[in-house]
């Protein structure tokens, strides 16, 4: 990662870099040698706490007194760059493209090595929330009648592969809620089952109707850090890339 850092900071203009893990909560940070340590963790702190409501590929530019501050999400990962007025912008983009190419290559290897997942009762709801938001997405496509027609059907057709689905209704408005009393039945398989169901479903949308669009995680960045805790877009793009095999 470091080497990634360096690439960054060779970038004419760029005075200083700051990488931040979402999903680990990891920091690291290549700064001016005058640049003091109190100065330093307190823009962790600051930069940390808005990465939190980024998601996707998204970027940001500040202009500053004397130069810039660029925020860039690629991702599970932000980049805070700091720059003077002189700074190349057509070469930073260029590095910052090689830069979420490697990030691509690397992400799965380091998702595999990474702590167990934590799920609890809120990351159900957590889930629920995902689905009903992806419901939502689509209303202006469908009618109601048949975004629930079509919930219900890929439910019932990826049953026998994923039975946690039993546990949850589709309501005739379309809303996914959890069957009452089945809390105690809920466990860390509903993550790969719902990613596979979302996928199921935003298929069967797209045959009936043309969508100009899908971005999973612009659709969920309300609930995208919970998400992300718990690698459910990890799970959402192995369940599209099974498809394509």
């Amino acid at each position: 990662m470091s080497n990634l850092l360096n690439q960054i900071r060779g970038v004419v203009g760029v005075t200083g870099v700051v990488l931040y893990k979402r999903q680990s909560g990891d920091s690291d940070a290549i700064m001016p040698a005058n640049f003091e340590d109190n100065r330093l963790t307190e823009l962790k702190e600051k930069f940390t706490g808005f990465s939190y409501h980024l998601s996707g590929e998204s970027s940001v530019r500040i202009k500053l007194s004397k130069g810039w501050a660029i925020i860039k999400s690629i991702g599970q990962y932000s980049f805070l760059i700091l720059a003077r007025e002189d700074l190349n912008v057509s070469t930073l983009n260029l590095v910052m493209k090689s830069v979420a190419l490697a990030l691509q290559q690397e992400t799965p290897a380091e998702i595999e090595e990474s702590e167990p997942i934590q799920f609890d009762l809120q990351s159900v709801f957590i889930l629920l929330e995902a689905v009903n938001m992806v419901r939502v997405h689509f209303a202006d496509s469908l009618s109601r009648f048949r975004i629930t027609q079509l919930l219900r059907e890929t439910k019932s057709e990826l049953m026998t592969g994923y039975p946690i689905l039993k546990h949850f209704s589709v309501d005739p408005n379309g809303e996914v809620i959890l069957i009452k009393g089945s809390e105690s039945q809920i466990d860390v398989s509903m993550i790969e089952a719902i990613a596979r169901w979302l996928v199921e479903f935003k298929n069967r949308v797209r045959a009936e109707t043309v969508i100009a669009g899908f971005d999973l995680q612009d659709i969920t960045r309300e609930i995208s850090f919970d998400l992300e805790r718990m690698q459910f877009y990890r799970f959402f793009k192995k369940a599209v890339s099974a498809q394509k095999v």
